[in-house]
C-alpha cells in the first residue's frame, strides 16, 4: 500500500486547493451501492459525485461474500467522473469466535489494500482521504497518515453511538475509535444529536463539523398540479430499507389496522425492500389491509421515487431510532411534510412549518399523528418546505460544505497528530 508519488499527484500545489490537476480525495466508505444491494451508502456516492466536480475523487469499498465466490473479485468503473473500486473478497465460516472474528478483519484489511493500491495506481497519491463509518476503515486512514503524512476527515452517519440504541461496545473498538478521532482533521456528522452522542462517549475532536445529507432537489420537485376528485383517499408514504427493528413498520402496521377501523379515506404507499419485507407483506395480510390501506411498492429509483413521494399527501417515519433519513430531505424537495416518531436529530429539522412530531414507541401517539395529518397535511406550504430543502440539502448548500471541510483539512495537514 505504498502511495509513491507514481502517478500525476504529488501532494504538492495545496495552494491550488480544488484544482483537479493538485488534489486526490480518496473515498475509504463501509456502505456502498453494490451488485448485490443498491441501496446502501447512496449518500456517500452522492457526495463523490459532487467532489468530482473540484476535485479527483476515488471510492474504495470492500464488501465480504460467504459462499458465492472464491477469491478476490475486483470491480472498476468511472462513474461519473469517480474512479470507483468495488472490492469483493470470500468470507470463510469460522467456528472459533475469536480467531474468526481475527480472520475476518484481517481478509477485510487485505482487500481494502487491494482496492486502494488499485486507486493509487490509476489517480495517484491521495491528497486527502474521507472515511465514512468508523472504526475499521479509520484505522487505515490513521496508517496512511502516519506513514505518508496523508491528512483524513470522518463522516460518521451510525447511530450505534445513540443512547437509545447502545451497540458501541467492546474496550478495544472504543479505544481505538477514540485515537483514529482525536488524530482526524476533522469529524463530520448530519446531526448535532449524533455530534453530541459521541462527544459523550470520550470521541473528541477539535474540528466538529455538520455535514448534511444531499438531496437532488433538481429531480425531486412537487408533483404538477392537479384536481383532486371527491371522494378519493389521501395518500402517505413510508421509504425505508425494510429492517423492522430500527425502522418499526411493523408498528405502523399495527397502527393503520386500528386506524382502518375508524376511517376508510387513505392508503398507505410501502416503498423499499429488505430482509423483514416478506414478514411484513404477510403481517399486512394477517391483518385485513393490504392491498386495502397498505400497498406494498417494493424498490423504487429516480422518477419512479419522485412520483410516489411528491404525489402523497405525508411521509411518515415510525422509527424505534434514527440519525436523520435522506428521505425526509427528498420529501420536503418535493414539499411534502413529515409525520414522523422524534427520534435522533428529526426534532433538528422539523417545525410546525413542514411536519409534525410524535413519541416514539408509542401506537396511540402515531394513531393520532396519522389522523391529524390527514385532517391537515393540505394546509402546509408547500413552496417553504421546498425552499427549507433548497437551501439545507441542494448540491450547491453541500457542495459549500463539502469545500470548507477539505479546505479546512488541507490548510491544517501540516500540524502533527502524534502517535
Amino acid at each position: 500500500m505504498d502511495p509513491s508519488p507514481s502517478g500525476k499527484h504529488s501532494g504538492t500545489g495545496r495552494e491550488d486547493f480544488f484544482d483537479r490537476e493538485h488534489i486526490h480525495v480518496l473515498y475509504l466508505t463501509r456502505w456502498y451501492p453494490n451488485r448485490y444491494d443498491p441501496m446502501p451508502g447512496l449518500f456517500v456516492r452522492n457526495h463523490a459525485l459532487m467532489v468530482a466536480a473540484f476535485a479527483e475523487a476515488s471510492v474504495v469499498y470492500v464488501h465480504g461474500v460467504e459462499r458465492s465466490i472464491k477469491k478476490v473479485v475486483v470491480d472498476h468503473e468511472n462513474d461519473e467522473g469517480v474512479q470507483t473500486w468495488r472490492i469483493y473478497y470470500p468470507v470463510p465460516s469460522l467456528k472459533i469466535p475469536v480467531f474468526g472474528q481475527i480472520w475476518k478483519g484481517i481478509l477485510f484489511f487485505r482487500a481494502n489494500c487491494i482496492g486502494i493500491r488499485r486507486a493509487i495506481r490509476k489517480s495517484g497519491k491521495p491528497d486527502l482521504v474521507h472515511v465514512h463509518i468508523l472504526t475499521r476503515l479509520g484505522i487505515m486512514a490513521l496508517i496512511l497518515h502516519w506513514r505518508y503524512h496523508i491528512p483524513f476527515v470522518i463522516t460518521e452517519h451510525w447511530s450505534r453511538y445513540l443512547p437509545s440504541v447502545s451497540t458501541y461496545k467492546g474496550r478495544t473498538r472504543r479505544w481505538l475509535t477514540r485515537q483514529v478521532v482525536k488524530r482526524a482533521a476533522a469529524v463530520t456528522t448530519p446531526t448535532l444529536n449524533l455530534q453530541k452522542a459521541m462527544k459523550n462517549l470520550g470521541l473528541d475532536n477539535t474540528s466538529y463539523f455538520l455535514l448534511p445529507n444531499l438531496v437532488d432537489t433538481d429531480r425531486f420537485t412537487p408533483a404538477p398540479a392537479s384536481v383532486e376528485a371527491d371522494n378519493q383517499p389521501v395518500q402517505f408514504v413510508h421509504v425505508s430499507c425494510f429492517e423492522d427493528r430500527s425502522k418499526n413498520i411493523s408498528g405502523l402496521l399495527r397502527v393503520i389496522s386500528v386506524f382502518a377501523e375508524k376511517r376508510k379515506d387513505f392508503r398507505c404507499l410501502l416503498v423499499g425492500e429488505g430482509e423483514d419485507f416478506e414478514s411484513l407483506s404477510r403481517q399486512a395480510e394477517a391483518l385485513g389491509i393490504k392491498d386495502r390501506f397498505v400497498f406494498f411498492a417494493g424498490l423504487l429509483e429516480g422518477d419512479a421515487l419522485v412520483r410516489a413521494i411528491s404525489s402523497s399527501g405525508f411521509m411518515v417515519i415510525t422509527s424505534h431510532y434514527e440519525n436523520l433519513p435522506v428521505v425526509i430531505g427528498e420529501a420536503f424537495s418535493c414539499g411534502v411534510p413529515l409525520l414522523s416518531t422524534d427520534v435522533g436529530g428529526i426534532s433538528e429539522i422539523v417545525s410546525e412549518h413542514n411536519g409534525y412530531l410524535v413519541r416514539a414507541r408509542d401506537d396511540q401517539a402515531l394513531l393520532k399523528g396519522i389522523e391529524y395529518m390527514l385532517d391537515h397535511y393540505h394546509e402546509y406550504e408547500l413552496q417553504r418546505i421546498r425552499d427549507f430543502a433548497v437551501q439545507k440539502f441542494s448540491k450547491q448548500a453541500v457542495t459549500g460544505a463539502l469545500r470548507s471541510l477539505y479546505l479546512h483539512a488541507l490548510k491544517n495537514s501540516d500540524r502533527s497528530y502524534g502517535c
